[in-house]
């Protein structure tokens, strides 16, 4: 798990590797759940996945996995791609 500041605003992240070349939702623990929700309401922003599949890191914001989670059980390899954001793009976002 990370907490990242870049440009004096920080980040909370939760780090995770694909190894089966899917993301079962299940590995997402209940604390991990809690604590993005209270970084959000304490006025922090957005909780992050950063989801490694393939030798890339795609970001996955709190709110996008949340809302799939409730309609499937894990995000295959063309949905962790499409509804995720390259590390390199989100990192100049951050600017």
């Amino acid at each position: 798990d990370i907490i990242a500041v870049r440009n004096k605003v920080s980040y909370l992240i939760d780090a995770k590797v694909c190894s089966d070349d899917k993301f079962p939702f299940s590995r997402i623990e209940e604390n991990q759940d809690l604590a993005m929700e209270l970084w959000h309401d304490c006025g922090n922003g957005i909780g992050w996945f950063a989801l490694k599949l393939r030798g890339q890191i795609y970001m996955h914001s709190h709110y996008t996995m949340k809302a799939h989670r409730h309609l499937q059980n894990s995000l295959s390899p063309q949905e962790i791609f499409e509804l995720g954001t390259p590390i390199e793009k989100w990192v100049k976002k951050c600017k």
